[in-house]
């Protein structure tokens, strides 16, 4: 563009793109007239700056107007090229991209994350509130019964146990997905491990579920969702056991640079063929009644902490599944 004067060489497929012929995109203002008004000032702003030397160079994203009457979405990046004998600017060169795709599907994807979070409040609020209220009144008519009748209260109580499991883990799932944060923050590891080993033999009552020694108190690098991780493996190991009394063991092994948490039980294990694949979405154990999503959700947050999860066969017979985690650096 010569500054002076306002008349540009814009690059003929700009003009293709938006229906017109290139000899409709002369002057500055051919083109200045036909940007979107949400984004006019802020366009104008960006050369003007630059122009003035407020700017190294100028950049903006801005929607500008098709024959059709549409708008297409571009992104100028340019500087001055070339300044007259006193300094003044004299042309400026730059480069000009259709990013539309990428806008639209910004868009696309800020409209999805919009009815996530939607989702998300239905099954903190709505959802988990009915199936409370289900639970409650259940277990009141539980206790007035003892013939036969008692047999069809009790598959309610266990089918709301699981849907509230269900809505608990599609509500941590969706707490990841919607986070912006992916920074690693120091966590207690004793404290948090020991509130959902309370929690597990609070819900799961006629379980063993202990720990091998101490659990060391160490700092370990997670986010306030590693809570969720251990939640999901002691539950794991629990619903997926066919012993008429599940046992757990859970042990850590403190090392230099990470802590090893072993959850064992003496359930009837994972084949070798499907030691990975049940980390997947939706994949569920053999004669599961979980929901599928638990581990995945597990693998999910070990991912996002730079840490692993796998499992192994128990001795005799069951499984351990292990999670590794880092502890931080001398220097954080």
């Amino acid at each position: 563009m010569e500054v002076s004067e306002g008349m540009v060489n814009f690059h003929d497929r700009k003009a293709e793109v938006l229906g017109y012929e290139p000899e409709n995109f002369k002057h500055y203002e051919d083109f200045t007239t036909l940007i979107h008004p949400d984004d006019y000032e802020r366009t104008m702003n960006a050369m003007k700056n630059h122009l003035e030397g407020e700017a190294e160079r100028y950049e903006v994203e801005y929607r500008i107007q098709a024959k059709d009457g549409s708008y297409h979405w571009f992104q100028d990046i340019g500087s001055i090229s070339e300044r007259y004998d006193d300094g003044s600017p004299k042309r400026v060169i730059g480069l000009v991209v259709d990013i539309t795709e990428r806008m639209e599907a910004k868009s696309k994807l800020s409209e999805q994350r919009d009815n996530l979070e939607t989702l998300n409040k239905v099954l903190r609020h709505d959802i988990r509130n009915d199936l409370q209220l289900v639970a409650g009144n259940a277990d009141m008519l539980a206790e007035g019964l003892q013939d036969e009748n008692l047999e069809y209260v009790e598959t309610i109580q266990e089918n709301v146990k699981h849907a509230i499991e269900l809505t608990t883990t599609a509500r941590d799932m969706a707490d990841v997905w919607l986070s912006e944060n992916d920074d690693r923050t120091i966590v207690p590891l004793k404290s948090t491990l020991e509130n959902m080993l309370d929690e597990a033999r609070a819900v799961h009552t006629d379980s063993v579920i202990q720990v091998d020694g101490e659990v060391p108190d160490v700092p370990v690098l997670a986010d306030d969702m590693l809570s969720s991780v251990f939640d999901n493996l002691l539950n794991n190991a629990v619903q997926h056991n066919d012993n008429d009394i599940p046992k757990v063991n859970v042990s850590v092994e403190n090392g230099t640079e990470t802590v090893h948490v072993r959850v064992a039980d003496n359930g009837p294990g994972v084949p070798d063929n499907r030691k990975e694949s049940i980390f997947g979405e939706g994949e569920k154990g053999m004669e599961s009644s979980g929901t599928g999503l638990g581990l995945h959700l597990v693998k999910t947050l070990m991912d996002k902490y730079g840490g692993s999860v796998w499992v192994e066969d128990n001795d005799p017979k069951g499984a351990v599944f292990i999670v590794e985690l880092q502890k931080p650096s001398s220097k954080m």
